[in-house]
């Protein structure tokens, strides 16, 4: 059996992870009787929970080496890869997000495992190889292979959600506003609103039951108060 020249140890580590607990945090800046400022992209207001686990962000479009005999689909930047785990070293158990059993092949001809593994990175980011959680099992990879690839970052688990009203700036009396809300994935919007308003005419706006009272606005600033 040809073993693949980038491993440099393998060996056998059972329950060796422990699990990551998320962490859940409730947020509403919508502050009503208060004078607020805001610039043209800032939110006027943002609610939601979130349920975080660490994780890591991908900063460029890269390949994963060939690693017990399973080829992956390339890593896209922008992505979070949420870690469910970590090592007695340290080191996070991170899965890669949208990653599915007809996505990986492998080059024995072999049935592909029934569970496929995740991806052990290290605490500074370095990519350090593969998991195996049915067994423990782990494929270690070479030190400062793709290097750089992964930055810490926070990554939201299924059922997190936000709303914001972010400002989008003023033409003559129209004052222009944008709705979004995020699911899950914090950075793609799953609902994405915008609203114009002549405020000419009409001082006060309702963006899903929030009331507010627009006391100036100009090409790049809002002046605000919520009312409810």
């Amino acid at each position: 059996m040809k073993i693949p020249a980038l491993i440099l140890l393998l060996f056998t580590l059972p329950g060796c992870m422990q699990s990551i607990k998320p962490t859940v945090k409730s947020f509403n800046t919508s502050i009503p009787g208060v004078i607020q400022t805001r610039q043209i992209g800032e939110a006027l207001f943002e609610k939601g929970t979130v349920k975080m686990v660490p994780g890591f962000l991908v900063q460029r479009d890269s390949n994963l080496p060939l690693m017990e005999h399973l080829l992956f689909p390339p890593v896209k930047r922008g992505d979070v890869w949420a870690c469910t785990g970590r090592l007695h070293n340290g080191d996070y158990v991170c899965a890669h997000p949208n990653l599915e059993q007809g996505d990986v092949q492998i080059d024995s001809g072999e049935p592909l495992p029934s569970r496929l593994p995740q991806f052990i990175i290290g605490r500074g980011g370095e990519f350090r190889g593969l998991y195996f959680s049915a067994s423990g099992y782990i494929a270690v990879q070479e030190r400062g292979l793709l290097a750089g690839l992964f930055v810490p970052a926070d990554a939201p688990l299924s059922g997190s959600f936000k709303q914001e009203l972010v400002y989008n700036g003023k033409k003559d009396d129209i004052t222009k506003l944008i709705y979004r809300e995020f699911a899950e994935d914090l950075t793609k919007p799953s609902l994405f609103q915008g609203y114009s308003f002549n405020i000419a005419s009409l001082d006060i706006i309702q963006v899903n039951g929030v009331i507010i009272e627009v006391l100036e606005a100009t090409d790049s600033s809002i002046r605000f108060v919520i009312k409810n």
